[in-house]
């Protein structure tokens, strides 16, 4: 149980230092997806906003590497969906970040 204790101290310690502060990239970065599943809206726009983040993700990689590629770490997230009867497109937009 101690052991436990010191593994948890020391990552407090780690993570409420200088470290801790998340440097983010001053461009955003955009990415579009669109989804035709069937179902309904609600489930075309999850997928289609999911893709376009896993898109994202992958354009930010390829651009500032590995450290950047976390959307939970982005800031200024925007996502913006349009709706047509069979299909839904989404285009995510953020701020890459870094969380050290």
């Amino acid at each position: 149980m101690s052991i436990i204790r010191t593994a948890v101290a020391v990552a407090v310690i780690a993570t409420s230092g200088p470290l801790a502060a998340k440097t983010c990239k001053p461009e955003p970065v955009s990415a579009k997806s669109g989804s035709r599943i069937a179902g309904d809206d609600a489930a075309r726009e999850a997928r289609a906003k999911d893709n376009a983040v896993k898109r994202w993700s992958k354009a930010v990689q390829a651009q500032h590497g590995i450290a950047y590629k976390f959307w939970l770490t982005a800031e200024g997230k925007t996502f913006d969906c349009h709706k047509t009867p069979k299909s839904a497109i989404c285009t995510v937009t953020a701020k890459p970040c870094r969380p050290f």
